[in-house]
Formats: structure tokens, sequence, C-alpha cells
């Protein structure tokens, strides 16, 4: 039972590098995972061994089907060179076998170079194998990455009963020893493996030509016995996992000096060397003490305390930073400033740092006011920093994109304190208590809030919007978010232009795929364009019916990314009743948005002023979309029409709260009751049971989600206030918290 239980914690650990890989390679090689459904993922997932055949009609008369070998594509963490190279020669015969035309290509592993579309690193190592076959043929058949732990054919002799693929047979027989056990070498295994190694892996010239230097300098001519210890501590657990003893360093000295008497008794007239393959300088210093420096020789290579840094800069280390990152619901880090001389607690909210693709705007404005609102019921002095977003310019040190859209919130108060607070990205998907939760059993931060209330129509359902969480944002807003003077000059002159002395009705309108698949996952209808219409339609006749004099003009603000939406508006009111202001709309924004910098500030500019002339009417028109909910935040006065929702709903957004004065007084005793009572939650899966951890790998979705936020988060943490602590994972807890808020 201990071996069961222990291979399955081996692994889940082995699952979860695996999945830290692929996420790693598809993020670095097309820069498009956000949109890779993750039904993709879990296809891959379930098969054995994935495998895709790609056939297109090239004219050409060469009937080979090319199979492409690339095992490196998830061993990018921790994987060792001779493990892919056995990877290869297994799905190489595989291909063989198969009748397959073999090509390998190793593009992202940690033996290789920089990873890249068209990048080779096989080639670095062994001569090509049918270079570029896979470009001449019609079909092309790609070996995928191979599943650990199951039962697969083989082209190798198996004994029944035995696991593993080639990379995990053992030299040891662990049958009738051991309840499941790996497949061990035989001298068949062994022929077919070499049969196969002769004809397709030939080493690199330059390989070769450090081979046979050294041989001929150190070896030529002699009886070699060559030597390969390892007694790491990673090399006795995985011994001890499989059932095995781990030998000591004194059972491979009687082993060698074994054979040399044995060499000696047969009266052998050459001299015998030592070739000694170790990962410890230790074991070589042994083996020349007790055979002598004369007769032992070995390579130069990293070794001992060298080695071991490298491995925990290349494996172990990523892991502990992410069973870190798993701990805690949000990272957030505390650097002591020896120069600082302030009182005030700094606190430096900068989400920007965890989001690297596909966060909209309004979002990130949401993500900001939702830790601005955490800094101030802590009693901390706030001050925010955007310094890499997509509606950022050029991220560098000390760059803040926050006061191109905004006024500076504290400006070098974090310079200024002697201690800073440094607010790191949000983790989806994690249930906390937050200061806005106003409904048991709802997730979700301010972000995720939602204008519907999905309570006992869903199992899991975000937090509904309700008047007092609009309060609460709305007190945080007017106190703190401030449009820069160029946007409010902006915002004043259109206001002033087209909307002043009106009856304003304000529309926001989403009809792209990208909403109707966040509708669909939440288990909500999207509305149609018609819908919007009849909406804006009835109100303007409920105003009719209230303005019987006519004094006023009814003008509709429409803020929309599809034109088609704007000309449906004009025909139905009148090209004179509907406005908007210029922007780039539809394919416009795919096409702008990231390519240049300046054009991406400029979008950015487009969304906020369209939001806050939202939030300048009388009416507001709207479905789920995190700009209508920011608009909705910024006039708490404005009146909510949710084309979406019911009686209930329209009540609940457009009800009476509580004084905002009040709701944030109970929001500082909420958070101190949280920070003070509540004991820390332990969710990383270094510390927690196999349960756990399991649960926490098998949601394909959640964990490829996780993947993409630690590795965003890593690559933007240098730019932080507190980057030493966040690279180092040195996360704030409760108790830290407690001493800064003097609890």
């Amino acid at each position: 039972m201990l071996f069961n239980v222990r291979t399955a914690l081996f692994g889940m650990v082995t699952l979860l590098v695996m999945l830290l890989a692929s996420v790693g390679y598809y993020v670095s090689l097309t820069d498009r995972i956000y949109r890779i459904k993750v039904s993709k993922f879990e296809g891959d997932f379930r098969t054995k061994n994935p495998v895709a055949t790609i056939h297109r009609d090239t004219g050409e008369q060469d009937r080979e089907v090319a199979c492409v070998v690339e095992p490196a594509l998830t061993n990018c963490g921790g994987t060792g060179f001779a493990s892919v190279l056995l990877q290869t020669i297994d799905d190489l015969t595989t291909c063989l076998t198969r009748g397959l035309t073999p090509t390998v290509i190793w593009m992202a592993c940690d033996s290789c170079g920089p990873s890249g579309p068209g990048r080779n690193y096989w080639t670095w190592y062994f001569e090509a194998i049918n270079p570029g076959i896979e470009n001449r043929t019609e079909t092309r058949v790609c070996m995928g990455i191979s599943r650990e732990y199951f039962k697969l054919t083989s082209a190798y002799p198996r004994r029944p009963g035995a696991e593993g693929k080639l990379v995990d047979f053992r030299f040891a027989d662990m049958e009738n020893k051991i309840s499941s056990y790996f497949q061990p070498i035989t001298a068949e295994i062994r022929a077919l493996v070499s049969y196969v190694i002769s004809g397709y892996i030939k080493p690199a010239p330059r390989v070769q030509k450090m081979v046979d230097s050294f041989y001929q300098s150190f070896m030529a001519e002699r009886i070699n016995i060559g030597v390969h210890v390892r007694l790491l501590e990673e090399h006795v657990e995985e011994m001890t996992i499989m059932g095995q003893k781990t030998p000591k360093l004194q059972d491979f000295l009687r082993a060698t000096k074994h054979i040399m008497d044995d060499i000696k008794a047969g009266k052998a007239d050459k001299e015998v060397r030592i070739f000694l393959a170790s990962d410890r300088d230790d074991v070589i210093a042994s083996f020349e003490e007790e055979f002598g420096k004369a007769n032992v020789v070995h390579t130069t290579a990293f070794r001992g305390e060298e080695m071991d840094k490298r491995l925990e800069d290349r494996v172990w280390g990523p892991l502990r930073h992410l069973n870190k990152y798993l701990e805690t619901d949000k990272p957030v880090a505390i650097h002591q400033n020896p120069g600082g001389q302030g009182k005030d607690v700094a606190c430096v909210v900068e989400p920007s740092i965890g989001n690297c693709r596909g966060t909209g705007f309004a979002s990130l404005l949401l993500m900001t006011i939702d830790d601005l609102a955490t800094c101030l019921v802590r009693g901390f002095t706030p001050t925010v920093v955007w310094s890499d977003c997509e509606y950022c310019g050029p991220p560098g040190h000390n760059k803040n994109y926050w006061t191109w859209y905004f006024e500076a919130i504290n400006p070098g108060i974090e310079e200024e304190a002697k201690t800073s607070v440094c607010m790191g990205p949000m983790r989806y998907h994690v249930d906390q208590i937050a200061i806005w939760e106003t409904r048991t059993g709802g997730e979700g931060n301010l972000v995720d809030f939602r204008f519907a209330d999905m309570e006992n129509k869903i199992s899991s359902y975000f937090q509904p919007i309700t008047a007092e969480v609009r309060a609460l944002v709305s007190y945080v807003i007017s106190g703190y978010i401030k449009p820069a003077p160029r946007i409010r000059k902006m915002v004043d002159t259109f206001y002033q232009s087209f909307m002043a002395g009106r009856i304003n009705i304000g529309v926001h309108v989403r009809l792209g795929n990208d909403h109707l698949d966040e509708m669909s996952d939440e288990e909500q209808e999207a509305p149609e364009l018609q819908d919007f219409l009849q909406v804006v339609k009835k109100i303007i006749d409920d105003i009719k019916a209230e303005d019987v004099s006519g004094d006023k003009e009814v003008r509709i603000f429409l803020a929309s990314d599809d034109h088609d939406v704007n000309a449906a508006f004009k025909d139905e009111f009148g090209k004179d009743k509907v406005v908007h202001a210029e922007a780039f709309r539809g394919d416009e924004i795919i096409d702008k948005l990231g390519r240049d910098k300046a054009v991406a500030r400029q979008l950015g500019d487009e969304v906020l002023v369209d939001i806050l002339l939202l939030s300048k009417c009388d009416y507001l028109v709207h479905d789920e979309s995190n700009v209508a909910s920011v608009a909705y935040y910024f006039n708490p006065k404005m009146r909510s029409y949710f084309v979406s929702g019911d009686a209930a709903d329209h009540k609940r957004l457009n009800g009476q709260s509580r004084d905002s004065t009040e709701l944030f007084r109970l929001a500082v005793a909420k958070e101190t009751s949280i920070i003070r009572d509540l004991p820390e939650m332990q969710r990383g899966f270094l510390n927690t049971g196999p349960k756990v951890t399991w649960e926490v790998l098998s949601d394909m979705e959640e964990t490829i989600t996780m993947m993409m936020q630690l590795k965003c988060f890593k690559k933007n943490i240098k730019w932080s206030k507190c980057r030493k602590e966040f690279a180092a994972s040195k996360f704030a807890d409760r108790n830290s918290f407690k001493a800064l808020m003097g609890l």
C-alpha cells in the first residue's frame, strides 16, 4: 500500500510538472494559449498518448508518411537528458514499426536553447534524421507527449502485468516483489533498442569529436571500467518510491574492485582505467583515493552544490514557488525600506503584474478598486501602479501608466514609507471572504460580480451586485479615482456638445463571440440586438408619458464594439438622436490591440471615455459587462436597465442602500475580524494530502488557468515595488498583517 500511495503522489507531482511545461511551451511559442479552448487540453489528457495526423494535398507524388517525434514538447522542467533521449527512441521505434518515415525535433527542453518555431536542438547533439520530411510529404503524424503510468502497448517485449514505457524500464526485476512493477530490461529489449540506435542515433560531428578526443587521450588501448554513481537525495527518493534499496558508495567501490581483481586474475596485459560519471565531487575523490588518481578519469561537469543549485533553479524552485502561490488567496508582499522615514504603511496596488493577455480595461480598473478598498479598510495609505498591461505603454522600472488615465494617488508614498505592502494579482476561482460579500455562498472578486442573481439557479455562482456593493464601490471611486485632466477635457467637450441639457439614455451593447462564450460559461443566455432596442424604446415611451410638455430632448449615447449596432440604433431612432464617441470597433480592435503601445493607450482612452460618458446618463441600458458595471458604480444615482434581468433584478440593482460611510465602517470591522480571527488557509499541494492535490490537478480548466497566472506573475514581478520579495515567494500571512494593523 505504501508503494501505491507514494506512486500516486509522485505521479501527481509529475503531472503537475508536465502541465507547467505544456503551458510554458504553448505560451512562449504561440502566445495564444488564452484563445485555446480548455476542452482541447481535456481531450489531450484523456488519451494515453496523444497523436495528431495532418493530411494536405501538396501535389507531390511522395507516398511516404512523415512521423514527427517531438517528446520535448512537455519536458521543460526537470526531465533529464537521458530520459528525453529514451522517450525519443521509444517514439522512433513506434514510427518504424508502423512503417512511417521518422524525423526528430527537440525544441523546448532542459538541455535545449531558447525555444521557438523552426528551432531543433536535436541537431545540436545528433545528426538530423530525414530533415524536412514533414514538409515534403502529404501526410504527417506527430507523436505527442507520452502519458505517465499508463499500461501502454509497446513495440518492446513486455511481461504480462509490467507497466511503463522504455524510459521507465528498470535494471531490477521487481516481479513478485511489489504489487505493481515496471518492465525489467532484458537482452531482447537491449538488442532492439541497440538496433534503433545503430540505424538512427548518430552523434553530431562536434560531439563525436569531443568523445573521440577524450577517448584517445585517456581510454584508448586500455581495459575500461565505466562507473556511473548517483547518490543525490532525489535518486534515493526515487528508488524508495519504486520499492528498491539504494546502494551506498562503498558498494560501487567494492564492485569495481571485484572487477579489477578478476581482470588481474586473467593476467590481462593492458592497463585498467576507470571512467567515472558522477554528480558528486566526493564520489570522485573516493574513487581516486581507492584506485589512484592516474587510474580514474572523468569529464569536466557541474557537480555537488553547483548541480544542486542548478537543479533547485530549474526544477524544485518552480515547484516551491507554485506551492507558495497556491497557499495564498492572493500574493501579497511586505517590503522594508531602510531609508524610509514615513510612519504610514504604504499599500502599493499593482494588479497589472498578473495580467499579461486578454484583461480588458474595465476589468483591470475593477481589480484596482478591489485592492484599493482592501488597503483602505486595513488602514494603509494606497498608491496605484500600472506597469505592464494591454492598455499601457512599454513597461519599465518607475513607469506608471495609471497616471496616463487617472490622477496619481499618494505619489511616492512607497519611497517615503518605512514599510510597503504590495498587492499582487488576484487569483481566479479561489473561494475567499471579501469585504464586498453580501450573499453567503457567492464567489468571486469584485471583477467577477454579476448583474444577474444566479443563486438557486446554478450550483456555484458569482456574487450578485447589490445596492450596498454599489454604494461601497462608489465611496472608494469618489475618494480616489479621479480621471486625468486630458481625459476630463475629452469627456466634458463631448458632453457639452451632444448631451448637456437633455435626458440621456446610455446604452452599452456587447454581441461578440467572446461575450457569448462568457455568458454561456456562466449558464446565462445572452440577449439579442432587438432586446436592447425594445428596452430603449420602452424607456423613451415612459419618458414621453411623464414629460407631457416635452421640454427636454431625449438623446441616446451608444457604446458598442460593433458598427452594425450603431447602424441599427440610428435606423430605429434617427441619426440625430443617437450619438457615440469615435472609436475603433469590430475587427479594428483585434488588429490594433497589442501591435502598437501608442494605439493600445488610445484604445484605453476610448474605453474610459465611454465609461465616463455612460456614467453621466440618466438611464443605463446594459447586459453583463464590466464596462457597464464600472459606469454603474461611477454614478450611484443612475437607473439600471439590465436587459437580461427580471423584475427582482431591477429592484435589487436600483434599490436603496445604507449610507456609504456606514458601509465603509462595517467593511473595516469585517476585514479586521478576518485578519484577527480566521485561521490561515493551507492550499499548497506540497503540504496537503493526496485527495486535495488530486482535486487541484484533476480540474483541467482550473489547472491550466492557474499555470497561466503563475507564469504571467513570475514574468512581470520585475516591475513590482516588492520584486525581491515576490521573486523569493515571500508572501505575507495574516500574522504579518496583524502586526501592521496593531491587532
